[in-house]
């Protein structure tokens, strides 16, 4: 369930929308897949090609953890606004 905000600005036209009367958007969705193959030659050697990719759909993951004031909030994360995009990572790996 999306958690409740409450509306800025808050009185709106001289009406007071109240507090916490609002939802959050905060709908997640991320397809993340990963795909590997070893390669093994000389029996003892191997090299591992990798490709990851993250919200392959590209979904808009909408970043907004802030429930009061910004001012006094020191957790380390003011995130907000549309979340991780779309990416893309390719890896070697050799290993012996």
């Amino acid at each position: 369930m999306a958690q409740p905000i409450t509306p800025s600005p808050r009185v709106l036209n001289n009406t007071d929308r109240g507090r916490n009367s609002i939802r959050k958007n905060n709908d997640f969705f991320s397809l993340d897949w990963r795909l590997s193959r070893p390669i093994t030659f000389r029996d003892r050697f191997q090299l591992i090609p990798t490709i990851e990719m993250f919200n392959t759909t590209n979904a808009d993951n909408f970043v907004n953890p802030l429930i009061s004031s910004a001012l006094f909030d020191f957790s380390g994360f003011l995130r907000q606004g549309v979340g991780d995009p779309l990416q893309v990572q390719f890896a070697l790996k050799f290993s012996w």
